[in-house]
């Protein structure tokens, strides 16, 4: 282990390290920055140098990126980022590409070549993200049984179905042998097996009425004795 200073012009301090770009890089991590917002990629700058006599300053950048905002449409959902279009031509002989989410709207830029603003220098790449555009409408809720159904993609085919729904946590409320079979998740919607296809349920009363159960809270009851 080596010692450095390192500075980036309003606290110097000393760290052990391996190596100059080590030392740099912890500077940064266990400082506290603030960038207005936080909506975009950072930089800062740091002069590192030895702890000996006459020692050669480094001048070494360290990029911070930007933590993702939440997926703001008033559920749980992440972000499902969807492409505005062929990717644009940018500064420095760079590209450019833009993507939104789908559910909230919020827009997420990319550039291949940005420059840091302190020293001018071309970083490898930067991510920005941008208020939904006006008169965006974010999509109405999707349930976790609509998520796995999506995620499936291939309509009401039966197979792997139920290894599906054991990696989604979905939990059986019905009794063994019993049709329908109905799966249900934490958000009360729920999957109906009836033969060999099966359907999508909501998370309200009136969404069971066909398959003849009631959804009440977090567990589900029979309506009609004879089904």
């Amino acid at each position: 282990m080596t010692t450095y200073f390192c500075d980036d012009g309003n606290a110097e301090i000393t760290i052990e390290a391996d190596s100059a770009q080590d030392a740099a890089q912890e500077y940064v991590d266990d400082g506290e920055w603030n960038f207005g917002d936080n909506r975009s990629t950072a930089w800062v700058t740091v002069m590192v140098w030895e702890d000996v006599e006459d020692a050669d300053v480094q001048s070494i950048t360290i990029e911070i990126e930007p933590p993702e905002p939440d997926c703001d449409n008033g559920t749980d959902t992440e972000h499902e980022w969807e492409d505005d279009g062929e990717p644009r031509g940018d500064d420095n002989g760079g590209i450019a590409s833009n993507e939104t989410c789908k559910w909230c709207g919020l827009r997420k830029v990319w550039r291949s070549r940005p420059s840091c603003p302190d020293t001018g220098q071309v970083m490898d790449g930067s991510t920005t993200y941008k208020d939904p555009v006006d008169g965006f409408s974010p999509r109405p809720k999707i349930t976790e049984a609509e998520k796995l159904a999506e995620a499936r993609g291939d309509g009401m085919d039966f197979d792997g179905l139920h290894d599906d729904l054991d990696g989604a946590s979905a939990r059986l409320v019905t009794d063994h042998g019993c049709e329908p079979e109905i799966w249900q998740f934490d958000d009360g919607s729920a999957i109906v097996i009836a033969g060999d296809g099966w359907d999508v349920e909501g998370d309200d009363d009136e969404g069971w009425a066909e398959a003849g159960w009631a959804a009440t809270g977090a567990t589900l009851e029979r309506r009609n004795d004879e089904r």
